[in-house]
């Protein structure tokens, strides 16, 4: 079935992306500033915001870390970043 409808969702501004970050941290202790990572993680969806954190939790924890690092967030949105690029690269080769 083809849908002709476009629903377009804008992305999160900072008290969204504040509260979201508190609701997926939630239990889980933050070494580093909530503002920094919400700057960094700015123009990004919801979507795309739970994936990177849910993906830093599990480093932190795989670690053996009881505490995400900033950095962790960090890492992971320049891994998202990048294959958001690839894939768009890729896509446009084919095309």
């Amino acid at each position: 079935r083809r849908f002709d409808d476009i629903i377009n969702f804008p992305s999160p501004g900072k008290k969204e992306r504040d509260a979201y970050l508190k609701h997926l941290l939630n239990g889980v202790e933050l070494g580093g500033s909530l503002a920094n990572v919400s700057k960094s993680l700015t123009s990004l969806s919801f979507a795309d915001i739970k994936k990177i954190i849910t993906e830093a939790v599990k480093s932190a924890l795989l670690r053996g870390d009881t505490t995400v690092a900033s950095s962790d967030i960090h890492e992971q949105c320049r891994t998202h970043k990048r294959t958001i690029d690839a894939a768009v690269h890729k896509e446009r080769k084919t095309q």
